[in-house]
């Protein structure tokens, strides 16, 4: 009976250290889930901020674009004006030396 019962003890004994063996598991696993999720919340809001910015960066590359845009039109505009100015402005001088020569001939 006593060989039983010290079987009996060692079988417990090794059940105990499973359990416990077990239990150290399931601990570390509901650990490293608890710094899983920390580490994902955090990767989110990395994300996030990442998002807003090259969003926000995307709307003012857009209206400095639209603006350039804009400018681009007007500066064009005025090139035009200015080269029409110029011919004309060609044109009178070239019909005052025509008036010049012919006064001193």
């Amino acid at each position: 009976r006593s060989d039983e019962l010290a079987d009996e003890q060692a079988n417990a004994t090794r059940f105990g250290l499973v359990i416990s063996t077990l239990q150290d598991i399931v601990t570390t696993i509901d650990s490293d889930a608890a710094k899983e999720e920390i580490a994902i919340a955090q990767f989110q809001a990395w994300c996030d901020a990442g998002t807003k910015g090259l969003t926000e960066s995307a709307a003012a590359a857009k209206d400095n674009s639209e603006k350039a845009f804009v400018q681009i039109r007007e500066l064009t505009a005025t090139i035009a004006t200015l080269q029409s100015e110029a011919t004309s402005l060609n044109a009178d001088i070239k019909d005052l030396q025509d008036a010049q020569d012919q006064l001193s001939n």
